[in-house]
């Protein structure tokens, strides 16, 4: 299949990024974790294994399609709605933004927010 290598490394990214999940928790000092960390560090560990599982995807839908250009049109279409999905759990997680509309939270990663003194 053309193209092999970068979907690899698209996996291997995606492996990584959620792998820095692991690192940023056992980096974290004693304070405990407030909300919107808690939140943010779950984005990230999902996104990262979405974005590795999607990126593996186009291999096993060629394996059973036998077609590369409709194994690729079909990884394409799972791969936005996904991240259809994605857009719609990341509006009905507003209810954990609780001091500011979705879009500052959404944008403003690291920046430290209302609710983080819970």
């Amino acid at each position: 299949m053309t193209g092999q290598p970068f979907f690899l490394a698209i996996a291997g990214l995606g492996l990584s990024i959620a792998g820095f999940g692991g690192v940023v928790t056992a980096l974290h000092q004693d304070q405990g974790w407030s909300r919107t960390e808690l939140w943010r560090l779950r984005n990230i560990v999902r996104m990262g294994l979405v974005c590795m599982f999607l990126a593996l995807s186009p291999f096993p839908i060629y394996a059973w399609l036998g077609n590369q250009s409709l194994a690729m049109r079909v990884g394409s279409a799972l791969i936005a709605a996904v991240h259809a999905v994605e857009s719609i759990q990341t509006f009905r997680g507003r209810k954990e933004w609780q001091s500011r509309g979705w879009l500052p939270r959404y944008i403003a990663v690291g920046r430290e927010t209302d609710d983080a003194k819970d």
